[in-house]
């Protein structure tokens, strides 16, 4: 702050008046209670729509909905390999009655197939999730860690430099798309002692990676129904002693 000017007047010191604290305490406060409501019965202005087909296009999509009012935003998720919609799609309108009059058309036809739409339920906060996440904590025998909302361009290696401060790693490996070798946006760490699976999981909100924050829980001991090796074969993490992964091929019926 710089000094006065000599000879200058000082500024008047602003004084808010109580009726104008009253008013802004009071705005505050319904602000809050109107937060809170929406947070337990979900956003008026939002809907959940499922049932489009694959092969149509986030601009379809867009159109179908514009009829009903001004769209604020629209979120229609893509299968990141093929770039093909997912089928589903949440979308946010100007006006609440526009979201009523989507709603209203429930069961509606869209290039062929039936559309449910639906009234958007409460979007848990990724905080949220932490938390969830963290109080699920392993037995005293699991030291290895599933890790997922990674980026798809993460390496093993900053897989290992994110959690190598809660103990020594032995391993970490990410899951793979097995025609595109992409990646699928989650992977696991394995640690040498038991301790540090529950250290990850309850910092994990310690822990980003590519700028993005992390879900972390405790592996459940069996493969994720997409996670194959890179020869295509599923995972198999309790091998016994001498037998090899290309040995489980019966097990997941594949030919030898």
């Amino acid at each position: 702050m710089s000094d006065p000017i000599e000879g200058q007047q000082a500024p008047k010191k602003r004084i808010r008046s109580k009726k104008k604290r009253k008013q802004t305490e009071d705005s505050k406060e319904k602000k809050s209670a109107v937060d809170e409501k929406m947070a337990v019965e979900g956003d008026d202005h939002t809907v959940y729509a499922q049932g489009f087909p694959f092969v149509s296009t986030d601009e379809n999509v867009r159109k179908f909905f514009e009829k009903f009012g001004t769209i604020k935003e629209l979120n229609a998720p893509k299968f990141h390999d093929s770039n093909r919609l997912l089928g589903y799609a949440v979308v946010t309108f100007e006006k609440a009655e526009s979201a009523s009059k989507a709603i209203e058309q429930n069961g509606c036809s869209f290039e062929g197939r039936y559309l449910e739409i639906e009234k958007s339920k409460k979007i848990t906060t990724f905080f949220e999730k932490q938390t969830l996440f963290s109080k699920k904590l392993p037995n005293s025998e699991c030291k290895t860690i599933f890790v997922k909302n990674l980026p798809y361009d993460v390496t093993e290696q900053d897989l290992k430099s994110a959690f190598d401060k809660f103990g020594i790693i032995t391993n970490a490996r990410l899951a793979e798309w097995g025609h595109t070798k992409l990646k699928k946006g989650f992977g696991y760490v394995d640690f040498a002692d038991s301790s540090s699976v529950t250290e990850a999981i309850k910092q994990q909100m310690t822990v980003r990676i590519g700028g993005r924050n992390v879900l972390v829980s405790f592996d459940e001991g069996r493969p994720k129904g997409s996670f194959k090796l890179h020869n295509g074969m599923l995972y198999e993490k309790n091998l016994k002693k001498g037998e090899s992964q290309l040995k489980k091929k019966a097990k997941f019926g594949t030919n030898e």
